[in-house]
């Protein structure tokens, strides 16, 4: 009997697992952090933080850590904060306790994205990598000498967050970020080039590991403007472009497109990029669902309106134009989304509808809910199931004290 219960427990937690699992996420507002959850097509919100002055960008979810940048600031030349907390009482009353930083005896709400004299300029997108380390991208900026830069932060995993960690801030010259995705070996920026050598606006990639710049990449397949990259599983990655040069030598139009390369070597995996007619994106995320993967790209088209689009990729990892699944987002053309570590859940905000829809993946079914804010970057969340564990933790002491009085 008590093997039987054991077993039932065992399969109540497997199944408790993959339910959570896609259902939460984080994304912020300017001044707030929410907390989504959905279950069973009923999605929530709940504001967990409430940070009143400031500006809040990018979001990043480790474990049960959380991560949020912080643009706020009188200056360049003042540091800005990456505020770090941990989830505590999902099941009651969800909420963050944020870490308090000491800097010379000073107290600090969040870690200064500063080493030295080198500071983070209005830092946006915050990725985790395999280890758990954390870069956030910077925006352009100037020199004295009128030289065009954009330069990024990384902070190495912590097994401990509340203890203050230490930051690498890294430059590329000419460079203007547009989006960061990690791969096994670091990460991947997709960005533009100020150089003046005629390659202006067209779609770059630049190879980083923590501090440290490698490669950068022009695939030179037609693809301007890009907004957003993402990394598959099958050794590919994929950036969003918002336009397109269909003609060489004519200059790019108003045709959106996926650039598709290898994420290891960056060369270009499709002569072309794949073009998406009016459709312009703003962000993209990779996934896999029953054997087969899947693009999930949020954007609008000037016939459609704002959309979420699905595709499948063929043997070669290119995007199967013909599949293309959608549902409509109403009438806002700001969107980020991610999706869920099982690839079941597409979770998508919208900063001008004040919405945050998540989407089954399987079916590209819509499910949404009003927020009271403006929302942004967002982030999947996938809780631990603590209190079957504890359970199925008392069964398995069960089982052995039984089974050594047995004995």
């Amino acid at each position: 009997m008590l093997k039987g219960m054991l077993v039932f427990v065992l399969a109540m937690l497997v199944c408790s697992m993959a339910s959570a699992a896609g259902k939460w996420a984080v994304t912020a507002s300017l001044q707030g952090v929410y907390l989504i959850n959905s279950s069973q097509g009923n999605t929530t919100s709940t504001l967990v933080s409430d940070f009143t002055g400031a500006s809040l960008s990018g979001v990043a979810v480790v474990g049960s850590y959380v991560f949020v940048a912080d643009t706020a600031g009188s200056s360049d030349s003042n540091p800005r904060l990456l505020h770090v907390g941990q989830l505590q009482n999902l099941d009651t009353s969800p909420s963050i306790k944020w870490f308090q930083y000491s800097y010379d005896n000073t107290s600090s709400n969040g870690i200064k994205l500063q080493n030295g004299s080198n500071v983070l300029r209005s830092p946006g997108a915050v990725v985790s990598d395999s280890n758990g380390g954390i870069y956030i991208l910077g925006a352009r900026w100037y020199d004295s000498g009128n030289n065009s830069h954009c330069n990024y932060a990384y902070i190495a995993p912590n097994s401990d967050w509340s203890a203050l960690p230490t930051v690498q801030i890294a430059d590329i010259p000419t460079a203007s970020f547009a989006d960061i995705a990690t791969t096994d070996s670091g990460a991947l920026i997709a960005r533009k080039d100020y150089s003046g050598s005629g390659w202006a606006d067209q779609s770059w990639v630049s190879a980083v590991s923590a501090g440290t710049v490698g490669s950068n990449s022009l695939p030179d397949d037609g693809g301007y403007y890009p907004r957003a990259i993402a990394v598959g599983s099958n050794g590919l990655a994929y950036m969003a472009n918002a336009s397109t040069e269909v003609t060489s030598g004519a200059g790019p139009v108003d045709i959106g497109s996926i650039s598709v390369l290898s994420s290891s070597s960056l060369a270009k995996a499709s002569d072309a990029a794949i073009q998406l007619g009016d459709f312009r994106p703003t962000d993209i995320a990779f996934f896999t669902v029953g054997g087969v993967s899947y693009l999930g790209l949020v954007g609008t088209s000037a016939s459609e309106g704002a959309e979420a689009l699905r595709f499948a990729l063929d043997n070669n990892g290119i995007p199967d134009i013909s599949s293309k699944t959608k549902v409509n987002l109403g009438t806002s053309t700001s969107h980020y989304c991610t999706v869920s570590s099982d690839g079941l859940t597409f979770w998508v905000s919208s900063s001008q509808a004040n919405t945050v829809s998540m989407i089954e993946t399987s079916s590209w079914t819509l499910h949404s809910i009003q927020m009271t804010a403006p929302t942004g970057y967002i982030a999947s969340y996938v809780p631990e199931p603590s209190s079957l564990m504890a359970l199925l933790t008392a069964v398995c002491g069960l089982a052995l004290a039984k089974r050594k009085r047995r004995a």
